[in-house]
């Protein structure tokens, strides 16, 4: 009695590694695409189209003169001067 032995038949994986490929390179040339020749549309969105709107803006400052945090703050507040210390080698090619 002859005992036969059958390997399992497997799916062409040619075909998924065909449309796995794709896909990448589809995806590949979007992001080129986007990346280095579609317009930007933000930029344009970004600022107003007259430049005059801007330039009419008004800044005051004088209501936070009101506050009592606002007076506290100065210019040194928090912060010391520098420390410089060593800074390294005067020839840095110069062998040790």
């Amino acid at each position: 009695m002859a005992i036969l032995v059958e390997e399992q038949k497997t799916r062409d994986s040619g075909m998924t590694t065909a449309i796995i490929f794709g896909m990448v390179l589809l995806a590949l040339i979007a992001a080129v695409y986007f990346v280095f020749f579609s317009p930007a549309p933000l930029v344009e969105n970004a600022l107003p189209s007259d430049i005059s709107q801007i330039q009419n803006i008004n800044l005051n400052a004088s209501p936070l003169n009101n506050y009592s945090v606002f007076s506290m703050i100065t210019a040194t507040s928090g912060i010391g001067t520098p420390n410089v210390g060593v800074t390294g080698r005067d020839n840095p090619f110069q062998p040790f």
